[in-house]
């Protein structure tokens, strides 16, 4: 099984940053972050073709080159400016990467604590590129 997760790049030291935040496959980051309290998992049902569209997309977007809709320089974790009005970061990546789902759209879980970026509808942008 891999890991996917919106991070940034890492310093000189090794030590992660907030740069030029990319999808990455299987970083050390993506899971528990003892040092939060926001952290939650949650158990949502998917089909198989549903699954296999999640894992074809988040490689596509972990492969160097390919930027996702929420990274890069669209990425912003404040809401102060950004697209749809709002914060435009990994949250919109998860949350779009359910309700776009070309096998049938995922229900997103409720949150349990705020998320800036979450519940933003991104449909003006394709987070399922090459996906049928």
């Amino acid at each position: 099984m891999h890991t996917y997760g919106v991070l940034g790049e890492y310093d000189k030291n090794g030590k992660g940053t907030g740069n030029n935040q990319q999808v990455l496959q299987d970083d050390g980051r993506n899971g528990k972050l003892l040092s939060t309290k926001h952290f939650h998992t949650y158990s949502i049902s998917v089909s198989a073709t549903q699954l296999s569209d999640i894992r074809q997309a988040a490689k596509y977007w972990a492969t160097p080159g390919n930027t996702c809709p929420s990274c890069g320089a669209n990425y912003n974790a404040s809401g102060l400016t950004g697209n749809a009005g709002g914060p435009y970061n990994s949250n919109t990546w998860v949350y779009n990467m359910l309700i776009q789902n070309p096998a049938g759209r995922i229900g997103p879980p409720p949150i349990a604590s705020p998320a800036p970026g979450w519940n933003v509808n991104d449909a003006g942008q394709n987070y399922y590129p090459g996906v049928q």
